[in-house]
């Protein structure tokens, strides 16, 4: 059932009752409530049934032993129903485990976050190095091409150069005449 289709209700019950449900292994009270009420329900329905098909009332000893027969029927189903949750719970156990061994072998795999960032920065270091590198390269061969036009413009230029003043004739010392 939903919550939509359920309602809350309030009972006070005798001390004496809730230890004996407890003792029987009725350790939640609205469940205990709840099974109460299906069981009187199934009563009116198996009296109502009784009167439809016209069988005589039977033996007050009867109702209590098929009451004793029928919660017994239903610790039964309870214990099935138990036992269903326990190897629910077993599977989900084993797949837990399963996701957390999981989890630890990408997580040791994974690299230290501390690194992994000391790493990004480096390399973002060298990123900008090697674009102001590559400015610098750029710059350079620009300043290469002028002086080669430079140079070009200059070998092809007739070099006109201007001779020395004759040496004069001196005499050496010892002709003074």
């Amino acid at each position: 059932m939903t919550e939509g289709e359920m309602k809350k209700v309030s009972a006070w019950i005798p001390q004496e009752t809730l230890t004996k449900l407890e003792e029987k292994g009725y350790h939640n009270r609205a469940e205990a409530i709840r099974m109460g009420l299906e069981h009187l329900l199934m009563e009116f329905n198996r009296e109502s049934n009784r009167e439809s098909i016209k069988e005589p009332i039977r033996n007050p000893t009867e109702s209590t032993e098929n009451a004793v027969e029928s919660s017994g029927i239903q610790y039964e189903i309870m214990k099935a129903q138990n036992e269903e949750i326990e190897i629910r719970h077993e599977i989900e156990r084993t797949y837990l485990k399963k996701e957390i061994e999981r989890l630890t072998v990408a997580l040791q795999e994974s690299p230290d976050p501390v690194e992994l960032a000391e790493v990004r920065a480096h390399f973002t270091g060298h990123q900008r190095l090697l674009e102001e590198k590559d400015k610098t390269i750029e710059i350079l061969n620009r300043e290469v091409e002028t002086l080669n036009i430079f140079a070009h413009y200059f070998k092809n230029v007739e070099v006109k150069q201007i001779e020395a003043p004759a040496a004069e004739k001196v005499k050496p010392w010892w002709k003074f005449w």
